[in-house]
This record gives structure tokens, C-alpha cells and sequence, in this order.
């Protein structure tokens, strides 16, 4: 098993496939000192359900955005629990991975996160959302650049962060 430094992510297919649809990998490859993660079942989702994202994908990989990581050792156990509780590979391979590691996740999806929380409530998970504001706080993202990303995803992606209209909005909670 290999150990990940702090601010690396194992990344799920659910946050990653938004970046990949509105073709905006450069915001997670911009992110400072921030090492993005896929095992080989995320690998196989984005190929079997995502075709339309491979090539997006496999460059994301050959220009070093994304390390593919495999899961092994200990994972295993934990994997095969997750994958009996209905989660997919991805989201079992990811979190698996992140808690033996003691490294972040990255889910959007409600039920896998519940899960992360179950397994660890301290797991770190990250968000698109999460991800977004990162790039905002260290200047790769203007709020207005995000708010287009965000409206993308909504339009072009269905997928919605509900709660709020802008990120200035959250940005002025804090």
C-alpha cells in the first residue's frame, strides 16, 4: 500500500466527470500543491459511461492532472465491504484508498458520502463545489468564471449545487 502526502485526492467519477463535461480539467490541474488520483475502476467507468469524456480524460492523464493509483493491500477488505453495500467501484475504490492512505475524497454523491462518513467521519471529502471555491481562493477562478462553470454543469450536465445562485454568495458567509 502506498502512502499519499496531505493534499492529494483520490477522485470518484462524480466529481471528476464534471470537469471533464464542460472541459475545465485546468482548474484541478491549476490547483496549487493539489495531486488528483484515479484507480483503474474510475478509469473503467469514465470509458464504459462516459464515452464522450474519454479523450478529455486520457489527456488530463498524459499531461499529469490525474495519477492513475491502484487499490491493493488493506483497500481490498474495505473496497469489497463498500461494494457489498450497493456503492459502485469507483466511489468503493476511491474511498477505500483515501481512508487507508489518510488522504481526501472526491464525492458528490449523497449516498457514497454517507458511506465515507460511516466508514470514517473524519475522512476529508471534497466537493466540486469544494474544488471550486479552492480555485477561487488561490486566484485561478475569478467568482464570475466559477458562476459560469456552475451554470454549465446545470445546463449542460444536470448537475446542480443547490443552496446558492453565486459563489460570491458563499465567498461573503465565511
Amino acid at each position: 500500500m502506498q502512502s499519499l502526502p496531505d493534499r492529494h485526492c483520490l477522485l470518484d467519477s462524480s466529481v471528476l466527470v464534471n470537469f471533464l463535461a464542460v472541459d475545465r480539467m485546468d482548474v484541478l490541474a491549476e490547483l496549487p500543491m493539489q495531486v488528483f488520483y484515479v484507480t483503474p475502476h474510475v478509469d473503467d467507468e469514465i470509458s464504459h459511461h462516459y464515452p464522450e469524456q474519454r479523450t478529455r480524460f486520457a489527456a488530463a492523464q498524459e499531461n499529469g492532472s490525474l495519477q492513475q493509483t491502484r487499490v491493493e493491500g488493506a483497500e481490498l477488505a474495505i473496497f469489497n465491504m463498500l461494494v457489498s453495500l450497493n456503492l459502485g467501484y469507483g466511489e468503493a475504490a476511491a474511498i477505500a484508498a483515501a481512508f487507508c492512505r489518510g488522504t481526501a475524497v472526491g464525492l458528490d454523491d449523497r449516498v457514497a458520502q454517507r458511506r465515507a462518513r460511516k466508514l470514517s467521519p473524519d475522512l476529508p471529502i471534497v466537493t466540486t463545489m469544494d474544488l471550486l471555491l479552492d480555485a477561487i481562493a488561490c486566484g485561478t477562478l475569478t467568482v464570475r468564471q466559477a458562476d459560469a462553470i456552475k451554470g454549465d454543469l446545470e445546463t449542460l450536465h444536470r448537475f446542480r449545487m443547490p443552496g446558492f445562485g453565486s459563489f460570491a454568495e458563499l465567498l461573503s458567509n465565511n
